[in-house]
């Protein structure tokens, strides 16, 4: 009898969007850190913050998933990727949830959901919630250099 893969996500608000990231990707949530801006910063990156003496990328996720601009209130959710450490902005911090592999969909089915960033969509009691692919995610902090 084979088993059903379980998967733990950290749920938020992005805007009016709730949203997640696998739970072995995060390393900590945090309240709202001063940001020193990068002059000619691509966006979504909003600028450093200060984690501990480490300085940090911080990615604005309102930017990065289209959504409409944000308050000065905020969390981060400190993130590892497969290439580097970095922060995102998160308008609230929900829950934390384990989902059955029957509980996934392709990104399609969340209609008004068009970025790069959403691997695909869960859903936990009946709310559905874009899952961002963290390493994708990354390449907003860490562009790939591309080769001629």
């Amino acid at each position: 009898m084979g088993g059903v893969s379980i998967a733990r996500f950290l749920v938020f608000k992005v805007d009016e969007l709730t949203c997640a990231v696998p739970v072995h990707r995060v390393r900590e949530v945090l309240p709202a850190l001063p940001v020193t801006r990068i002059p000619g910063a691509a966006s979504p990156v909003s600028g450093m913050v200060s984690v501990r003496g480490e300085l940090v990328t911080l990615l604005d996720a309102r930017t990065a998933l289209q959504q409409n601009a944000g308050t000065d209130r905020y969390s981060i959710v400190l993130l590892e990727s497969d290439r580097c450490r970095f922060a995102l902005a998160v308008d609230e911090v929900v829950d934390m949830v384990s989902v059955g592999e029957d509980d996934f969909s392709p990104r399609a089915a969340l209609p008004g959901v068009r970025s790069p960033f959403v691997s695909g969509i869960g859903v936990h009691h009946e709310v559905s919630f874009a899952v961002l692919d963290i390493d994708v995610l990354s390449t907003a902090v860490m562009p790939s250099e591309e080769v001629v």
